[in-house]
């Protein structure tokens, strides 16, 4: 998909799979920068066995259609990347509740 011309070009071109039902692709040329803090960000498989997975997509993407993909993109990142720190923190918490429990 690339020749060497263009990657000495795009030097921070990235290509991912984002394996979902249809299979699409991601190229991304440069990081994400938000609030002036550079990330990149991650889809997690797991997140699709979340049943509420879909409203947070559908949340972040908008229904604007005034909007640019490269906005709604950003957006859907965004509330998925907070949502998934949640989901996180609470398997962390579940957790050691847990392991609290049965030692005792």
């Amino acid at each position: 998909m690339a020749n060497s011309e263009w990657l000495m070009t795009f030097p921070e071109a990235k290509l991912l799979n984002l394996l979902a039902s249809h299979s699409p692709i991601l190229l991304q040329n440069s990081p994400m920068i938000t609030h002036g803090i550079t990330y990149l960000f991650r889809f997690e498989n797991s997140w699709l066995k979340e049943d509420d997975v879909e409203e947070v997509v559908e949340g972040g993407w908008g229904r604007d259609r005034d909007v640019d993909i490269t906005n709604r993109t950003s957006r859907c990142a965004d509330k998925l990347q907070v949502w998934g720190r949640r989901k996180r923190m609470k398997f962390k918490q579940d957790v050691y509740d847990v392991v609290k429990r049965w030692s005792g």
